[in-house]
């Protein structure tokens, strides 16, 4: 049999994923990413982070059944955003800073809070806003605090860019990851004014070739492929990031297809032509999609199923997901009259809207609330969040839903519920490592287009039809409320307390 190897360079784990040439997982390996944290600062050592995943790669292939020989192409994913930038003799220039921290918060204020016009300005030509962890204004709160660490810079790359540049000696980006930091939505060029007005113009000289996802970027090396026990001259393609790819592996892939990937973060997508993207609506987040004529309206939380894991941890006190749901279906919807918050990050948060002071919260808490109550409403206050994501999108009626979230039936009758739309859930677990297995086997010829792949490799697992309920109507209104109210009570937290 023919394979594909699938990498996933994800925010907290790294994974390597064998597919057959229909999409089917036949083995996963994975390995924490191993996210070095300091307050708000989060960062990766890049060389660890690539030796990693060769090791990943290498047992895999060890468990079988693949051998060597069987494997036609590797394609490549990983977290997007960030500033992941070489030297000039191509090494890594310190330790990547990765898309959730939090240290260019005053740059982030200053564009888009003291001067929202350079921040629209911004959004006109990249198609996005920019926020702490993007690589405009990582690189911005460099140059301004680690000079030296600047004028290092050569080549500003992404996660999939540093992994596919190890296995290849090739340095190239793609539009997904390139057009969320430096090059034009429109038309894929440098994003000149964005870099003028941010003073980065010199920035221009440190983008590397951009090659459309689906293209062979280039050949396993020799000494790639001894680390991953791999055979050399294997194609190695550009791939996207990974929210894109996931959208991939899940199905969206034709205009009015949405998709929820509910996993580290909460990243929701809607699928629309690349024309009918409109920058002027400086909120939204326009990404291309692998498919050169299409977009995604992407509206991506800092944190999704982190919620859920930090309510086991704390108030549930248990690992066992089963005995939790069980005591969340005991509840009602409403959770007693408890509303939550899930804006558990330090950095605040970026989606629906932005706001680097926002906070968790749990509000309508008294004597009569049990833990039931509350854990309920963590997940109520996801299903929430991910309506607010969907707020003045346009598309079709349901959502494919992927990530951890996927795998809690509790929580998905709960989005479908909430958002009035049916939930697909499609079979397996790796979507990302999927869509970028997917995007390979078009550069290789085994599909005819992003949409054959999808046809062939995407298989329906569960529907979870809505359930119409007032208390959730009700609920989601006073939850947009309560979240308006907030902004400035946020803001007057983080002067008494700071973060």
């Amino acid at each position: 049999m023919n394979y594909i190897i699938g990498i996933d360079g994800g925010t907290t784990k790294i994974k390597a994923v064998l597919f057959d040439t229909t999409g089917h997982e036949i083995e996963t390996v994975a390995a924490p990413s191993d996210i070095i944290e300091d307050g708000v600062r989060k960062e990766l050592d890049m060389n660890f982070f690539w030796e990693k995943t060769a090791a990943c790669v290498r047992l895999l292939m060890e468990k079988g059944p693949a051998k060597p020989e069987d494997i036609l192409a590797v394609g490549v994913t990983g977290q997007g955003e960030g500033l992941w930038a070489l030297d000039k003799n191509n090494r890594p220039v310190g330790r990547a800073i990765l898309w959730n921290d939090g240290r260019a918060h005053e740059e982030n204020w200053a564009v888009n809070e003291k001067t929202p016009g350079i921040g629209k300005l911004v959004h006109r030509n990249l198609g996005t806003p920019v926020g702490a962890g993007s690589t405009l204004l990582l690189l911005r709160w460099t140059k301004d605090n680690r000079p030296d660490v600047y004028r290092q810079i050569q080549t500003v790359l992404f996660a999939k860019d540093w992994l596919r540049y190890c296995m290849t000696d090739k340095i190239a980006t793609d539009p997904t990851d390139g057009g969320a930091a430096y090059l034009k939505l429109i038309d894929g060029t440098p994003a000149k004014q964005a870099l003028t007005v941010l003073s980065l113009s010199e920035v221009e000289k440190n983008i590397p070739e951009v090659l459309s996802s689906d293209t062979v970027a280039g050949a396993l090396t020799a000494a790639a492929a001894e680390k991953m026990g791999l055979r050399t001259g294997i194609p190695v393609v550009t791939g996207a990031m990974d929210v894109v790819a996931s959208a991939v592996g899940t199905g969206a892939v034709s205009v009015g297809n949405a998709a929820v990937v509910l996993g580290t973060t909460c990243a929701v997508e809607q699928v629309l032509r690349l024309h009918d993207c409109d920058v002027t609506r400086c909120r939204r987040h326009y990404l291309h999609h692998v498919q050169e004529n299409l977009a995604i309206d992407l509206s991506s939380t800092i944190n999704g199923m982190e919620n859920v894991e930090w309510m086991m941890r704390e108030i549930a006190r248990s690992a066992n997901y089963r005995v939790v749901e069980g005591l969340i279906e005991d509840t009602h919807p409403g959770s007693g009259g408890v509303i939550y918050h899930p804006y558990l990050s330090a950095a605040g948060e970026r989606a629906p809207f932005q706001h680097r002071d926002a906070s968790a919260s749990f509000f309508g808490v008294n004597s009569g609330t049990t833990k039931g109550d509350l854990m309920r409403a963590v997940y109520e206050g996801l299903a929430f969040s991910v309506r607010d994501c969907l707020e003045g999108g346009s598309y079709g009626e349901r959502l494919l839903l992927s990530g951890g979230g996927a795998g809690s039936e509790t929580l998905s009758q709960m989005i479908a519920d909430v958002t009035g739309q049916s939930v697909v859930v499609t079979k397996g677990s790796e979507f990302g490592a999927l869509g970028a297995a997917m995007t390979a086997g078009v550069a290789i010829g085994l599909f005819e287009s992003v949409g054959d792949a999808a046809a062939k490799c995407c298989r329906l697992k569960k529907i979870y039809k809505p359930r119409q309920n007032e208390m959730y109507e009700k609920g989601y209104t006073f939850y947009r409320e309560l979240r308006a109210a907030f902004g400035p009570l946020w803001e007057r937290r983080t002067e008494i307390f700071g973060k």
